[in-house]
């Protein structure tokens, strides 16, 4: 019964194994009892693996297993001081050394298998070359400067509702890097993008250019520098009526001038002649 199970472990370990890196096309074992069952042998002619046993008494067959076998055992016998449980330490010996370039490849066993070293502890005193270029790339497109406000700051934050486009308002909270709750009413709070709000020192140009939209600014009048009210209602008829003249005035003198007819050009081509046809009178 011990033997079956071991027999079973092996299967299950391996098809673990492979259910992670893929099915190889060779496996190479010592002679051990649970590789030469019956059961091994069944999984293997399933899954198309060739099954290669090593000469009974002749480790240097499958010389890569004895060999990652002799460096384990260092490895483990380096960090017997060191803190953790045996588990603990065989992980980080597995880190290491998947991580370490080989003498013959020049390349980690980590890279040939997924293409890309492992990340250690020592990449964390490297400098993020993909994040500084994200970074710079942003502030290229916001014009090389980062905008943030602060709590309790007044704002003129985008106001969708029908009527002005703008309105005042305070920063409650930030929720994100770029979000914030804006308090517009004692009652109303509203979550916007920075780049839907302008601070109060910008908040005379938006109010201007939102006067000149609203459709109510007819009705109001604009203060000029001496001081008197002009009227927009009074303007526009002002602008209206001299047009009028104008182009009255444009009419009549078209009916009282003389209609001079452009002078013949010569002609580029001679003028060609029609001629009707002669026939054969048979």
């Amino acid at each position: 019964e011990k033997l079956l199970t071991n027999r079973q472990r092996s299967t299950e370990c391996l098809r673990t194994t492979f259910a992670r890196f893929g099915l190889p096309l060779q496996l190479v074992s010592d002679n051990a009892q649970a590789f030469v069952s019956d059961e091994l042998p069944r999984f293997m002619s399933v899954n198309g693996i060739k099954h290669s046993t090593s000469a009974p008494y002749h480790p240097a067959t499958n010389g890569l297993a004895e060999r990652f076998v002799q460096t384990l055992k260092q490895g483990l016998r380096a960090a017997k001081r060191d803190k953790g449980t045996l588990q603990t330490k065989l992980a980080k010996f597995l880190a290491s050394y998947r991580n370490t370039p080989h003498a013959t490849t020049n390349e980690s066993p980590a890279a040939l298998m997924f293409g890309r070293p492992l990340r250690t502890q020592l990449d964390i005193m490297k400098p993020n070359r993909r994040n500084e270029v994200l970074n710079k790339q942003a502030k290229m497109l916001s014009g090389g400067r980062e905008r943030h406000l602060q709590t309790g700051q007044e704002v003129m934050v985008r106001d969708y509702r029908r009527g002005g486009k703008w309105t005042r308002g305070a920063v409650h909270t930030q929720t994100g890097p770029r979000t914030y709750q804006v308090q517009v009413s004692p009652d109303i709070i509203w979550q916007r993008h920075i780049n839907q709000m302008h601070s109060t020192e910008n908040s005379t140009t938006i109010e201007r250019k939102q006067a000149q939209r609203d459709p109510e600014s007819d009705t109001q009048g604009t203060v000029e520098d001496g001081g008197a009210v002009k009227r927009p209602q009074a303007e526009r008829r002002e602008r209206v009526d001299e047009g009028a003249a104008i182009a009255e005035a444009i009419m009549e003198q078209a009916h009282t001038e003389d209609v001079q007819e452009p002078p013949d050009n010569p002609r580029r081509y001679p003028e060609r002649r029609h001629r009707p046809p002669d026939r054969l009178d048979l």
